[in-house]
């Protein structure tokens, strides 16, 4: 976990299967883990990491709107979770780029509740997750020149949210 603020997290290599391990197999006490998790840490830096496995490849947030405020995540792989590769929750004006998800079972990218306004997302590549970016209960976002395929219900799905810049 961190809580921290200016941190840069870089170049490492994760991988959070135990014996077993099945993305198809999901249930209460596997859908707790990420690969990187961070909460009430403004500025954070994610780049360059490998992820594998994992309920979330990589987790910034919290319901109390203290999310990690000015965060960029970039040129992340993140693979096999059995929910999303990226959640952002409550970060207002991050930056997601350059990252490749493969293979999260409900999204890709998630933008959620509190995220407020200015979260980018753009030239990132999504495959083989329900949706491929998901904007839920915010507003003001701008996603852009992202590559999404063989989603199996929508490329990008905004739910709740509104005034996004989609092109």
């Amino acid at each position: 976990t961190i809580n921290n603020t200016n941190s840069v997290i870089s170049d490492l290599n994760i991988i959070c299967k135990y014996p077993g391990y099945d993305i198809t197999n999901i249930n209460a006490t596997r859908y707790a883990t990420a690969g990187i998790y961070g909460e009430k840490s403004a500025k954070l830096t994610i780049t360059d990491c490998t992820i594998e496995g994992a309920s979330w490849g990589i987790f910034l947030g919290g319901r109390d709107g203290k999310g990690c405020h000015n965060s960029i995540l970039t040129n992340n792989k993140i693979s096999n979770q059995h929910t999303t590769g990226i959640l952002n929750f409550g970060g207002k004006q991050s930056i997601i780029a350059n990252n490749s998800i493969a293979n999260a079972y409900n999204h890709g990218i998630d933008v959620r509740f509190n995220s407020g306004f200015g979260v980018t997302v753009f030239n990132n590549t999504v495959s083989g997750s329900k949706e491929g970016i998901f904007l839920l209960h915010s507003y003001g976002h701008k996603v852009y020149q992202n590559t999404v395929l063989n989603s199996k219900i929508s490329s990008i799905t905004c739910y709740g949210s509104g005034n996004e810049y989609i092109f």
